[in-house]
């Protein structure tokens, strides 16, 4: 930019009139009539240059205080305070010596005197003068090259950097630029690192981009959003959950949130199921909770205490008596421990010996001899029914139950005999194996038999309950639940104990006939009526 300025010359201390001037430097030989205007002229002089001398001070302070409110956008924010003060002559003005002058002030021009009456005209020189950096215009901050051109984009000056718009003025606050955005404080200084706008935290990399998604400060992980606003507590991200505490900082470890306890693995990720820590066993939910009490994982029965960690051995709830073994398993039916042998219930709780062999369970394997029962693809029904309840009765014995068998080989015991027996023996139940038929050979499933209209039918359903539900769950098989049948003899009234009828399976099936007669299978069979009966004695 070009600008005018004005040449002026000055004297040490005051304005000089060219009648003055030439005084001083002729001394008195002006004559009488000059002397006496020169005499007036410089007297009334000296009082106006005085009297602004006078002034000086506190023109000077109004000058400064404009100095500093015309501070450019580098300046801002750097001020620093500096108090001086001139030296005072011996009347407390301020003094000035000729040194402080500039050699151009300190010559005196002797002007040419065209009239004595007036004072000559001095011309003023036009200097052009070319401003670089920054320039206030109408109170607007601009900033201009060398070549005078306003500068525009991005300026690096003073080690800060600025944006100028396309007018030249000074870009503050938020602005995208290339797909990127950046903030730029009040002095249009661009900011990195952590910056806070009063409402939220935001994180500028060191191009001053604000950065998005997950970021590590060289210390800690943090989770920006899509708007650059820094995440606290929970948050699902990648279909994972992490939490990132009041400061943003992700978190590993131990959690207690809302009255919950957590784990996150240190990739910040929740902990779900089973975990070791420190040499405990600790099982997490889906949601990531700690979980306490008792615990059932789809197979077994586990015990976790109060810190969630998992309990072996023998373990007290405040009623009854527990033992889970080495894995934390709930252990029920007879199990050795330091070479004595204890009972557990189906549902865990141990039963001194003397209430276990108070029971008598009478097992019918059906059919027998001349009676196959079905016969289908060269199986009888007779022999899967007495190979499932031999194997039943080891396992009740095994759980210190007295076992009584209507047949052990293949024999054909009557009906009468059966029910005989039961009554015989006083027994506390009496469950009956058998294998199932049908025309079609698409029928599949199992289902138990009971007479709703038996003296004790009330026992006799629970039982039969008890069998069915754990038949589905070990087999798998299609549940034909629970059916009430007034026909069969071994169900009748007189029958003193609950009666109730198994039918494990279709023999006319294909399929399910190459299980029944799998070993294997019949395992499960036997197993799983063994714990419906326990099921039903726990009750």
């Amino acid at each position: 930019m070009l600008k005018k300025t004005t040449a002026a010359v000055l004297t040490l201390s005051y304005l000089l009139s060219p009648v003055q001037a030439l005084a001083e430097t002729h001394g008195n030989d002006l004559p009488v009539e000059q002397e006496g205007l020169v005499n007036e002229q410089s007297s009334s002089e000296k009082e106006e240059v005085q009297g602004k001398m006078s002034e000086q001070p506190s023109l000077e302070k109004e000058e400064t205080q404009e100095q500093m409110n015309e501070q450019s956008p580098s300046e801002k924010g750097e001020v620093q305070e500096q108090t001086k003060e001139a030296p005072l002559n011996q009347e407390g003005k301020i003094s000035e010596s000729l040194e402080d002058v500039p050699k151009e002030q300190s010559e005196v021009v002797t002007p040419e005197i065209v009239d004595s009456t007036q004072p000559a005209e001095v011309e003023p020189a036009e200097v052009l003068q070319l401003q670089v950096g920054w320039v206030k215009e109408d109170n607007v901050w601009y900033y201009f090259e060398e070549d005078g051109a306003k500068k525009t984009g991005w300026l690096y000056e003073s080690e800060k950097w600025y944006y100028l718009k396309d007018d030249g003025t000074v870009q503050v606050g938020w602005f995208n630029k290339d797909g990127n955005w950046y903030y730029l404080d009040y002095s249009g200084a661009m900011q990195t690192g952590w910056m806070y706008d009063g409402a939220n935290w935001y994180y500028l990399d060191y191009s001053g981009a604000m950065q998005t998604g997950w970021m590590y400060d060289g210390a800690n992980w943090y989770y920006l959003n899509h708007s650059g606003v820094m995440q606290t507590g929970w948050l699902y991200d990648n279909e994972k959950w992490y939490y990132l505490n009041h400061s943003g900082v992700m978190q590993k470890g131990w959690l207690y949130d809302n009255e919950k306890w957590y784990y996150l693995k240190d990739d910040g990720t929740v902990q779900v199921g089973w975990f070791n820590k420190d040499g405990n066993w600790y099982y997490l939910n889906h949601s990531g909770v700690v979980q306490t009490g008792w615990l059932y994982d789809g197979a077994n029965w586990y015990y976790l205490n109060y810190s969630g960690a998992m309990q072996t051995g023998w373990m007290y709830d405040g009623a009854n008596w527990y033992y889970l073994n080495d894995s934390g398993v709930m252990q029920t039916g007879w199990i050795e421990i330091d070479g004595i042998k204890y009972y557990f219930e189906a549902n865990g709780v141990w039963v001194e010996k003397s209430t276990v062999f108070a029971k008598t369970v009478v097992v019918d394997p059906g059919h027998g001899a001349h009676d196959s029962g079905a016969y289908y693809g060269g199986v009888m029904e007779k022999t899967i029914a007495l190979s499932v309840s031999l194997k039943l009765k080891s396992l009740l014995e095994q759980g210190g139950l007295k076992v009584v068998m209507t047949r052990t080989t293949d024999i054909y015991p009557s009906l009468n005999d059966r029910v005989n027996i039961s009554n015989k023996n006083n027994a506390d139940i009496f469950v009956s194996v058998h294998a199932n038929a049908a025309s079609s050979t698409a029928a599949h499933g199992i289902e138990t038999l009971y007479y709703s209209k038996h003296p004790k039918a009330k026992e006799a359903r629970s039982l039969a309950n008890s069998v069915q539900s754990a038949l589905i769950k070990n087999t798998g098989a299609t549940n034909r639940k629970l059916k009430d049948r007034d026909n069969l003899r071994v169900l009748k009234g007189d029958n003193n104990a609950p009666p109730i009828l198994v039918e494990t399976g279709f023999v006319s099936n294909p399929s399910e006939r190459m299980k029944l007669v799998s070993d294997s299978y019949q395992n499960v069979l036997a197993q799983s009526v063994f714990e419906g009966v326990q099921q039903y004695f726990s009750k």
